[in-house]
C-alpha cells in the first residue's frame, strides 16, 4: 500500500438541521446516498457519493447556527461539481438564482445559503472507467450512482487574505503536488484552488462538530502524517478514533479547520461492517490492492 494523500475524501457541511442539504444534494445535484437517515432532524446525516473516492457529508452542527457567507468572496471554502454536460446540469438548476459566473464556473447557493459551483470536466479529470468491466466506475456493492452528467466534486476553492500562504501551507503540510502558483493536486484528479478574498476564519471551536465546513483528506500513512504536521507547526484541534479509521483535525494558515483520515483495512469478520464500506474498498483498490 502506498502512502500519502489519495484524494479529498470527505467534504463535511454541517447545519442544525441538515435535512434540506441531504435532499438538495441528492435530488437536485444528483449525488447518490451511500447511507444515512433524514429523521429525526437532530440525528439526520448522510454519506453521499461525490465521485471517485470522495464523500459529500451533510451532518449535524452541534452549536448554534453559523450564518453562511454573505458573498462568494467571503466564502472560505466553495466546492465545485464537475459536469460531463454542463447544459444538462444547469437546466436542472434553472429554478435557482445564479449568484456569480467567472472563469467558466457558475455559482449558486444551496437551500441553507452555502455556495457551490458547477464547472465543466476538463482534461485533468479522470475518466474513471473500471478496468475490469470497461464501464463507468461505480462504488462497488452500492445502489448510489451519481446523476449521469455529474463526474465528481472535483474542485475546491479556498479563499483567504493571503492565498499564497495558504497554497504553501497545504503543499507543505499535506505534501500536495503543485500544479501552478494557485493550484494543488488533491489526488484522484481533483484540484484545490487558492483565491484571494476576505474570507473570515471559521469559529474557533473546541470540537469538529461545531464547524460548518470542513474538508477531510483521505490518506495512507496516518502516524507519519501526524508526526509531519506536528513538525511543520500545524495546530491540532482533536483526533477522533472510529471503528473504521482515525481522523486528525487542525487549523490551517488562515485559522480554518481541515482534517485527514486513514481508513483501516477490511476486517475479515463480516459483522464489522464499518471497515468494509464500499467507498473504502474502492479507495484501496484504486490506490493499490492490500
Amino acid at each position: 500500500m502506498r502512502t500519502g494523500v489519495q484524494s479529498l475524501g470527505w467534504y463535511v457541511l454541517r447545519a442544525p438541521d441538515p435535512v434540506p442539504l441531504i435532499r438538495f444534494y441528492r435530488d437536485i445535484i444528483g449525488l447518490g446516498v451511500l447511507r444515512g437517515r433524514e429523521t429525526p432532524p437532530r440525528q439526520a446525516s448522510a454519506m453521499m457519493w461525490a465521485g471517485g473516492t470522495t464523500v459529500f457529508e451533510p451532518n449535524r452542527l452541534t452549536r448554534d447556527a453559523v450564518p453562511p457567507p454573505d458573498s462568494l468572496n467571503a466564502a472560505p471554502y466553495v466546492p465545485m461539481f464537475r459536469s460531463r454536460d454542463v447544459s444538462v446540469t444547469l437546466d436542472r438548476l434553472a429554478d435557482l438564482r445564479v449568484e456569480d459566473e467567472r472563469d467558466g464556473v457558475t455559482y449558486y447557493r444551496d437551500p441553507l445559503g452555502f455556495f457551490f459551483g458547477i464547472t465543466a470536466a476538463d482534461s485533468r479529470a479522470p475518466d474513471r472507467m473500471d478496468s475490469d468491466t470497461g464501464q463507468p466506475l461505480q462504488v462497488p456493492d452500492s445502489d448510489a450512482p451519481l446523476a449521469d452528467d455529474i463526474l465528481d466534486l472535483g474542485v475546491l476553492d479556498v479563499r483567504g487574505d493571503d492565498p499564497e500562504a495558504l497554497h504553501t501551507f497545504y503543499a507543505e503540510t499535506l505534501k500536495l503536488n503543485r500544479l501552478s502558483n494557485t493550484e494543488l493536486d488533491m489526488g484522484d484528479g481533483a484540484v484545490m484552488r487558492f483565491v484571494e478574498g476576505p474570507a473570515a476564519p471559521g469559529p474557533q471551536a473546541d470540537d469538529r462538530e461545531a464547524v460548518p465546513m470542513v474538508p477531510v483528506f483521505r490518506l495512507y500513512g496516518y502516524d507519519a502524517f501526524v508526526e509531519h504536521v506536528t513538525a511543520v507547526g500545524a495546530r491540532p484541534l482533536q483526533e477522533v478514533e472510529l471503528t473504521g479509521g482515525r481522523i486528525w483535525y487542525g487549523w490551517d494558515a488562515a485559522d480554518r479547520l481541515f482534517g485527514f483520515q486513514e481508513r483501516r483495512p477490511p476486517d475479515p469478520d463480516p459483522d464489522k461492517w464499518t471497515t468494509r464500506l464500499p467507498e473504502d474498498l474502492l479507495a484501496r483498490r484504486l490506490w493499490d490492492a492490500v
